[in-house]
């Protein structure tokens, strides 16, 4: 594995650890403590923080997109240091000012980082080892997921959740720094939304994912709190979550490579997900509702993992296009699908009630179709 697509898994690493231990701690934050000490919104509330992130994140897209050229390296430490931002103002504030201002700062460090740093993961992958790479890519995200929420909610019971903010703004600190020293400052990309290459049915296999993953973002924290409160207990609980994923994605990701045929997989991951949503959604007690989101964890990446594989696949002369186009599908798909679930709180649906659009939105990702084949020579 060449060495600069493991600085870019280093990234992705560092990353990660923040992300699933502030992260997925945040709205966590916001449902107990965020509009004042000892005091959370609701849950139809708290993931405005989200909704709003992922409108300037779509948004923001589309302002990248009108610039001549960026320089990866920039835009990439930009990112993780807007990031950092949004976790140090909820480290400091609290108030509406949390669900409307501060996911400005989360929206746009999502284009700002991964439009570049996907960008830059297309153009080290090959078709004949696309799903493999890809693969481990997810794999970092997961071991990530294991390890942080765990440490993060030793961290809350020792210290709090100023500490947590803290632990995550020096990783993206610590992340910005390293982008700096190992990414080539010639890496210079045009980002163009391009919706036409990719035909009618992966768009809307790539806008519906987004809804799907701004659900699961969102919501099943939240659904957790129904359960358990303690933060030591759902540290652990989300870890097990995490680790359901495991090595999947590498095993599925090589069958791919050789294979070539990524629809299939991506069709087989959304049905089998659908199924064990639809638990979450059902879960009476705690044991059904961990079994069905370890199961929906497992399986919940394989439908994202070989979308983007075959938009790769499609798009590998224009990395940057498809960096672009994805991001900004998958963040309007994420807005659109949290502002459904707000009506229907306002309107008295059920945090798990409104988990079932999941299933529905992961059933709608079947209309992806790939391209057929791979244009790689089958191996002799």
């Amino acid at each position: 594995m060449e060495h600069r697509f493991r600085h870019l898994l280093v990234i992705q690493t560092l990353l990660s650890l923040a992300a699933s231990s502030a992260g997925t701690f945040g709205i966590v934050y916001l449902a107990k403590d965020g509009f004042a000490p000892g005091q959370g919104f609701s849950f139809a509330e708290a993931p405005l923080f989200y909704l709003f992130g992922f409108l300037f994140a779509a948004l923001f897209c589309g302002v990248m997109s009108w610039r001549p050229s960026i320089r990866a390296k920039t835009s990439m430490a930009l990112g993780l240091l807007s990031l950092g931002i949004a976790y140090a103002g909820m480290a400091v504030l609290h108030g509406y000012v949390l669900i409307t201002v501060i996911p400005f700062f989360y929206g746009i460090s999502i284009p700002l980082f991964y439009l570049p740093f996907n960008a830059l993961i297309v153009k080290r992958t090959k078709p004949e080892n696309r799903g493999m790479r890809l693969g481990v890519q997810f794999l970092v995200v997961t071991v990530a997921g294991v390890i942080a929420p765990s440490l993060a909610g030793q961290i809350i019971g020792a210290s709090g959740y100023v500490t947590l903010f803290a632990f995550g703004f020096v990783c993206l600190l610590v992340d910005a720094v390293l982008v700096l020293l190992v990414i080539d400052r010639n890496n210079e990309l045009v980002f163009r939304i391009n919706y036409g290459s990719f035909g009618r049915r992966n768009v809307a296999a790539m806008f519906f994912e987004g809804c799907y993953e701004g659900l699961s973002f969102s919501l099943i924290s939240l659904i957790t709190l129904l359960f358990v409160t303690g933060e030591k207990e759902l540290g652990y609980i989300f870890s097990v979550f995490a680790l359901a994923g495991g090595g999947m994605m590498l095993v599925l990701g090589f069958m791919s490579d050789r294979i070539r045929r990524r629809h299939l997989f991506m069709w087989a991951g959304a049905v089998m997900s659908s199924v064990f949503a639809l638990m979450v959604s059902l879960a009476p007690n705690l044991g059904s509702f961990v079994a069905g989101n370890s199961l929906l964890q497992l399986t919940g990446s394989i439908a994202p993992l070989f979308i983007f594989a075959m938009m790769a696949d499609i798009g590998e002369d224009d990395p940057a296009s498809v960096s672009a186009t994805r991001e900004v599908l998958l963040n309007s798909g994420r807005a659109f699908s949290l502002s459904i679930y707000f009506i229907a709180a306002v309107a008295g649906a059920s945090i798990q009630a409104a988990f079932i659009a999941a299933s529905i939105y992961l059933l709608l990702m079947l209309t992806g179709k790939g391209s057929g084949k791979s244009n790689v020579p089958k191996n002799r």
